[in-house]
């Protein structure tokens, strides 16, 4: 009797992981009819799928630098010397608005074309 019980037990916490990880799979998305976009998905993606926003807002771009270092030895003269490089690149960062009468809107963050983040707003 006993291990029927943990055995049940056992299963509903293993249901409910279940279910908590795949309520975190698609946090950032956003469903278009049977649809859905989420995090990583292009413009073209989204556009195709949800068709066109009623409103596309430029927010500006945003600088970001990234350092490599790299590291050369001679084992000849047991040195070792190295060089650091910096790349930066420009990103451009846009909001997409999405909704429909009587249901919240939805704000679509692009970083560099690519769908970041997804928020919710007020009724529309």
């Amino acid at each position: 009797m006993i291990s029927k019980s943990i055995s049940k037990s056992l299963s509903l916490l293993a249901l409910a992981a279940c279910i908590g990880f795949s309520a975190n799979t698609y946090s950032d998305s956003m469903r278009c009819g049977s649809k859905l976009v989420k995090s990583g998905d292009s413009t073209t993606k989204v556009l195709l799928t949800c068709g066109e926003p009623l409103q596309k807002e430029y927010l500006g771009t945003r600088v970001t630098e990234e350092r490599a270092h790299t590291r050369y030895t001679n084992p000849d003269y047991n040195e070792t010397t190295g060089r650091t490089y910096i790349s930066r690149k420009e990103i451009i960062v846009e909001k997409w608005t999405y909704g429909q009468k009587g249901q919240f809107l939805k704000f679509l963050i692009f970083r560099d074309g690519v769908l970041d983040t997804v928020e919710t707003g007020g009724r529309y």
